[in-house]
């Protein structure tokens, strides 16, 4: 019965995978002079180096500012553009980069704003300057004839290793990449069946993570993604698993054609399981609920008036809770930055607070900013709440 639904959800991916967000998705960049085309990438290495950078910016802080991922690679209707603000700069030229210094890079980035953000730093462990320069390596040393060239599940498995030693990108960054460069665009001609080595990564982005964890709960089968993943396989199109990333963040009418909007599995003659399921549900979206009062709690009892990094609130969340995914965890999650969540802004000097962060202040009080909530500070001791 299990795997009998894993291929039928594994038959429903590959449909809104293949008819929905590919059709969409290709469109869209064959609408922008900035988009992302076979036509424009095969043989052309800067428009490799392009797409890894501008992947290596869409993530948090970047898309919550931007609301998106669509002012990210150069696609909106309106508004501003990454790409356009990169080439103001000389930075988005595969020989410019590679011409330049590590310091040269750096100072070119923090000069520029992208919705108030400077692009030198994601306001945690990556250094950009470094992404850009390690991209343009990469690259300069035969990345993109690698891809075109792939024909086998080793040659992903290698293509994948070589992007994330890049700096600041990372599993799941790379798998984006080898999707949109080997079964997006189809810059090669390998099976898309051969393409599983990269996919698994996948899953850790934030709305694949959310979709999964519904999934397994709705139809009470801790394992179902991992199934239909293997369905997938068989099927010739493991990526299609990133069916739930559009599902869940560009179509959400689908949901229902998933089962998502009711107790999927279950018949209208099963009413106590219907039941059970639903007081499950309940008791589950009710814990959910007060888990930041416990991290607050565990994390005032752990760190004291200390600032705290992402990571060490993971940890001492986990060390009280259990295990938690860190793609769902909270999305204020970014390190304090020396003085309890102020850092010296680079024209003024002054101090200032950042973007969508929590932070502990000098008193001990954890403190949420989210420039989307009308620009407001926002104590979360006293009444904590879910951020998603």
């Amino acid at each position: 019965m299990a795997q009998e639904i894993a291929k039928q959800l594994a038959q429903k991916f590959i449909w809104i995978y293949a008819e929905r967000k590919i059709p969409r998705y290709t469109a869209l960049n064959r609408s922008h002079p900035e988009g992302f085309t076979r036509e424009r990438m095969r043989g052309n290495p800067d428009s490799l180096f392009q797409m890894i950078v501008l992947a290596a910016y869409d993530r948090q802080p970047f898309t919550i500012i931007a609301k998106g991922w669509e002012p990210i690679w150069g696609v909106a209707s309106a508004g501003l553009s990454l790409p356009a603000i990169l080439r103001q700069v000389s930075v988005f030229d595969l020989g410019n980069v590679l011409s330049l210094s590590y310091e040269e890079i750096e100072r070119r980035l923090a000069g520029c704003l992208f919705f108030g953000y400077r692009l030198h730093s994601d306001g945690a462990w990556t250094r950009y300057c470094k992404t850009f320069k390690d991209t343009a390596d990469q690259v300069n040393s035969g990345l993109l004839n690698m891809i075109e060239s792939a024909m086998s599940s080793r040659d992903v498995s290698t293509i994948h290793r070589q992007l994330d030693r890049i700096h600041g990108i990372g599993p799941t960054i790379a798998s984006k990449v080898v999707m949109y460069t080997l079964r997006e665009v189809r810059l090669g001609s390998i099976h898309p069946g051969e393409l599983y080595p990269a996919v698994k990564p996948i899953l850790n982005e934030y709305h694949n993570a959310r979709l999964v964890q519904e999934l397994e709960d709705r139809y009470q089968q801790p394992d179902l993604v991992e199934n239909i993943f293997e369905a997938l396989k068989e099927l010739g199109d493991p990526f299609a698993i990133d069916a739930l990333y559009y599902v869940d963040r560009d179509e959400r009418e689908l949901r229902e054609f998933l089962g998502l909007n009711e107790v999927a599995g279950l018949g209208s003659r099963d009413s106590k399981q219907i039941q059970r399921v639903r007081e499950k549900q309940k008791v589950k979206a009710k814990q959910t609920r007060s888990i930041p009062e416990g991290v607050l709690q565990v994390v005032k009892a752990e760190f004291g008036n200390q600032p705290f990094s992402r990571r060490m609130i993971q940890q001492a969340f986990e060390a009280a809770f259990g295990p938690v995914n860190p793609s769902s965890f909270l999305t204020a999650d970014w390190t304090v930055n020396q003085k309890a969540g102020y850092e010296p802004h680079p024209d003024s000097g002054r101090w200032y607070k950042r973007h969508p962060i929590l932070f502990k202040r000098t008193d001990g009080l954890l403190e949420l900013y989210d420039p989307l909530r009308r620009g407001s500070w926002t104590l979360v001791n006293g009444r904590p709440e879910r951020f998603d």
